[in-house]
């Protein structure tokens, strides 16, 4: 943790952790209604009509 020593402190991991978990549940949530989630189908689904492997 060289670049971020106030994570040496493990109440602030704690602290980060819940954030991080917090945030990627949100972000998750509505996979379906999401504009990202709908524009890597749509690059997917180009990709896989042109033959393109992932």
């Amino acid at each position: 943790m060289g670049k971020f020593p106030e994570m040496q402190d493990s109440e602030n991991v704690e602290k980060a952790r819940i954030k991080t978990a917090a945030f990627i549940e949100k972000r998750l949530s509505d996979i379906e209604g999401a504009e990202w989630s709908k524009f890597l189908t749509r690059q997917i689904t180009d990709s896989c009509k042109r033959g393109i492997p992932l």
